[in-house]
């Protein structure tokens, strides 16, 4: 259970008001809270209605977040939330793999990945049924970066279900604003990112996901995407140095102890783990300067990134389902114009 205590500089804070602390924090959900002040009390106001500084002591530092009791509700209410009563079938289609979810309106249930090559191959139809299995279907979202494959999954969403899959674009986005110039240009997969972390950890807040390219995407402190950065993935690295050189192996990437390497595979890997470290928390640095936030929450999903946030203090949360959960989020409040 949350746990709060009555903030210093409130002269006067009652019992009632100690309580109203308790409630508040507790519904923050995300631990063990502190609240420590009101920073905005809007005339005739109920407590609900106030928005508290609170605390998260994972975050370490005394960093401090806003909560707004109401605008949580807005957000975790969102529409459809009592609507499907079936399943709805998550498509994350990467470079690589395609990451398959079944969620309810509550959560995610179920989860695993197919190679995106089968969608060519003509393999993958046969292995989504297999993993939907007899569930009963409300309808299906996808998001992809691999646009030959695109079709493919309407097809078989159509073909299987005989359902509408809708596909995130950005006129789909609701749960956040998007201030970006072009913002069709956006990866989709992206917009999932940052529809879950503001849906989870409010605003501002980082993603860093490690897929083939390792993307941060921003939300700034008024709740829209604003943009990110794109860097090389750890694996993509690794590869093209044994994909260019004569002598130099492919390592499999894992952690490695020590700065002085003895042997060719571990310099390798001492240059690959400890240094794409560096390259995070640098452009977090500079991202968390450019800000100017004192807290900036940073969730980290993809293939490596429980490797790499697990020296990374920066890193505040691992969260591997975090794409899926952004399309989840988007089929809530879209289902009722596809269904």
């Amino acid at each position: 259970m949350a746990n709060a205590r009555t903030p210093r500089g409130l002269p006067g804070a009652t019992i009632k008001y100690a309580a109203a602390y308790f409630i508040v924090a507790s519904l923050a959900g995300k631990g063990v809270w502190v609240v420590r002040r009101v920073v905005q009390k809007p005339a005739r106001s109920s407590i609900a209605n106030r928005t508290w500084e609170i605390e998260n002591p994972r975050w370490g530092g005394g960093e401090l977040m806003n909560y707004n009791w109401h605008e949580a509700q807005k957000r975790a209410a969102v529409p459809g939330r009592r609507g499907p009563g079936g399943f709805v079938l998550l498509f994350d289609i990467g470079n690589t793999h395609t990451h398959l979810g079944l969620a309810t309106s509550k959560r995610i249930v179920r989860h695993a990945e197919i190679l995106t090559s089968d969608w060519q191959a003509g393999l993958a139809e046969r292995r989504v049924a297999e993993f939907a299995g007899a569930q009963r279907l409300e309808g299906a979202v996808l998001c992809s970066v691999v646009p030959p494959a695109t079709p493919l999954v309407h097809a078989s969403v159509r073909k299987l279900w005989d359902r509408p899959c809708l596909e995130l674009r950005p006129a789909a986005v609701r749960l956040i604003g998007i201030d970006y110039p072009k913002p069709a240009t956006i990866g989709p997969d992206r917009l999932a990112n940052a529809v879950a972390a503001r849906h989870q950890f409010g605003a501002p807040v980082v993603v860093v996901d490690f897929g083939t390219a390792v993307t941060f995407d921003v939300v700034n402190s008024a709740g829209n995407y604003v943009g990110g950065i794109i860097a090389p993935g750890l694996s993509a690295m690794t590869d093209y140095l044994h994909e260019k050189t004569a002598l130099l192996p492919r390592i499999r990437v894992r952690e490695i102890e020590g700065a002085v390497g003895k042997s060719t595979e571990q310099a390798m890997l001492i240059g690959a783990v400890h240094g794409y470290r560096g390259l995070i928390r640098q452009l977090l640095g500079e991202l968390k300067r450019e800000l100017r936030s004192c807290r900036l929450p940073v969730v980290a999903t993809g293939g490596c990134a429980r490797l790499i946030a697990s020296r990374l203090r920066e890193i505040t949360a691992v969260d591997p389902l975090l794409t899926l959960e952004g399309l989840r989020l988007t089929w809530l409040e879209n289902h009722a114009e596809v269904s």
